[in-house]
């Protein structure tokens, strides 16, 4: 059977528009932006609500956590609190350690997750007692990082002296989504001669608490709010690929969740006569606190 010269382009075409199918088209409009949300660690007891153990069991509870931001968590700790030990004498946590990856392009929403198992492998009760309520309080310490990027006009003329047609317009921006729990709301750009100045606006928007980078995590539990809480590390920020010196110096403190900072780079836009665009890059490093409460009931057999 011979086929047309037609009927083997028709044949051609199908294949190419199959092809296309399967590869996706267009990679840059079809790849999911996972730097998003304000969380990073997130645990659940997968038995949400009191449980109860009887004197001679095993206490067993077991917590799913995730890690729904874009920073990979390493050595990160679980502590459990809030109990007496006389009566869980033995309660142990596998894993006592925290390592669980960030999201990426493979795992755009953070859903793999890791189990943590709580356990006493002994049940007390105070004596002539039938039962015996304890809330426990698990607590997550870790390390963790924000890495925000944003685009900013940068305008040579701000008060507009020479008469010319501009190709951007000098404004502050918001960074939107970034897929940390420490944030950055605004940047607001100032021209000042041949010198560029930014204030950056910067929240706590996760529902943990922040501490300093400095810290041991072992001292987690302990936290000075004076001296160890709201504190970040602001580790670079970098304008049109040059480092800016920022006021006030590290760490910096946030005050009812909220900090500012103003960064400066003398002589930066000597060179400049247009306003034009380009990147701002701005990393912080802190310590990262979350946690969650479980009630148990202890019972007598």
């Amino acid at each position: 059977m011979v086929l047309k010269k037609n009927h083997i382009i028709y044949i051609s075409l199908i294949l190419m528009l199959f092809l296309t199918s399967c590869s996706g088209g267009d990679d840059a409009a079809n790849k999911i932006n996972y730097r998003t949300g304000s969380r990073a660690l997130e645990m659940q007891f997968l038995e949400p609500g009191l449980e109860e153990f009887f004197e001679s069991d095993e206490l067993v509870i077991l917590v799913e956590y995730f890690n729904r931001g874009t920073f990979d968590i390493t050595n990160g700790q679980f502590f459990v609190s809030g109990y007496d030990k006389t009566y869980l004498p033995s309660l142990e946590l596998d894993p006592e350690y925290i390592n669980i990856p960030g999201k990426d392009e493979f795992d755009p929403t953070g859903d793999r997750s890791q189990i943590l198992t709580i356990r006493s492998r002994q049940v007390i009760l105070p004596s002539n007692a039938e039962e015996f309520r304890q809330r426990l309080k698990l607590s997550a310490c870790y390390d963790y990082e924000s890495h925000i990027s944003a685009e900013l006009c940068v305008d040579p003329d701000p008060h507009d002296r020479r008469k010319t047609e501009k190709s951007c317009h000098m404004s502050a921006v918001s960074p939107g989504a970034q897929g940390a729990p420490v944030v950055v709301n605004r940047v607001t750009p100032y021209v000042s001669r041949n010198d560029f100045r930014i204030d950056i606006e910067f929240t706590n928007a996760g529902d943990g608490e922040v501490f300093s980078r400095n810290l041991e995590l072992n001292q987690c539990l302990n936290l000075d709010k004076y001296k160890d809480l709201n504190k970040v590390q602001l580790d670079h920020v970098i304008f049109s690929g040059r480092q800016m010196n920022c006021n006030p110096s590290n760490p910096l403190r946030l005050v009812n969740g909220r900090g500012k900072v103003t960064c400066v780079c003398e002589g930066c836009i000597n060179d400049y006569m247009d306003a034009y665009t380009t990147q701002i890059q701005i990393d912080f490093a802190y310590g990262y606190k979350n946690e969650e409460f479980k009630d148990v009931r202890l019972l007598k057999e």
